[in-house]
């Protein structure tokens, strides 16, 4: 726990403390700035936590049995983390796109079968991990993912690579093992920053040639 001057909590850590809900006293720490509720029994995400807009740090929760995530998740425009993988979430709502200060986003390891079109006006995001879920498709990316350095979409049932992956000039990894990709598109070539690509356990039909250039750039191809 830690406190401003004033005496009111910034940063509060309850993981691993057996909660099965959000304590009811969070709602009236205004001024909080970080909040770790991981590793807990905790159900269910109340619509109470869009009170807390002075989050600007991050929000933990994974690790956790929640299913939804309300829209007031929304009112944090300041919060620049939020991890919610190892949980039971089966979709994500709209608002995610109004965490406009977001740049870490971890949604790995639940049952979201599709990614919401505000996700793509995240213009400050650099990692994302979207691993084991049920993700069948991937809208093409857009301008405003020219910060994005990990790009982690393993374990999904995606069938192609995101469209228009050369706009992303800052991307150092990215991990498609475990889809069912059959080709590899040749716009990979442009990301001129990939130091590792992960492509096992795909059915890819031909293994492209220009593959051997991107290992000579210093890139960890897996293949």
């Amino acid at each position: 726990m830690f406190s401003n001057a004033e005496g009111q909590m910034t940063c509060v850590d309850l993981s691993k403390q057996q909660l099965t809900c959000f304590p009811n006293e969070l709602f009236l720490q205004t001024e909080l700035e970080e909040l770790n509720l991981s590793h807990n029994q905790i159900e269910e995400m109340p619509a109470e936590v869009g009170l807390l807009q002075n989050l600007s740090g991050a929000l933990h929760v994974e690790y956790n049995q929640m299913k939804e995530l309300p829209s007031t998740i929304g009112n944090l425009h300041k919060l620049k983390s939020l991890n919610i993988s190892h949980n039971q979430f089966v979709q994500i709502p709209e608002e995610i796109g109004m965490l406009i200060q977001l740049t870490h986003l971890s949604i790995d390891h639940n049952q979201i079968m599709t990614i919401p079109r505000s996700f793509y006006t995240l213009v400050h995001l650099k990692e994302f991990y979207a691993g084991y879920n049920q993700i069948a498709e991937i809208q093409d990316f857009t301008p405003s993912f020219s910060s994005l350095e990990v790009l982690d979409l393993q374990a999904n049932q995606l069938k192609r690579f995101p469209g228009k992956m050369f706009k992303c000039q800052a991307l150092k990894v990215l991990n498609m093992r475990g889809n069912q990709v059959t080709e590899v598109p040749a716009e990979l070539l442009q990301l001129t920053s990939l130091q590792e690509l992960d492509l096992r356990d795909n059915p890819i039909e031909d293994v492209p040639p220009w593959l051997d250039i991107l290992i000579e750039r210093g890139c960890n191809v897996q293949i």
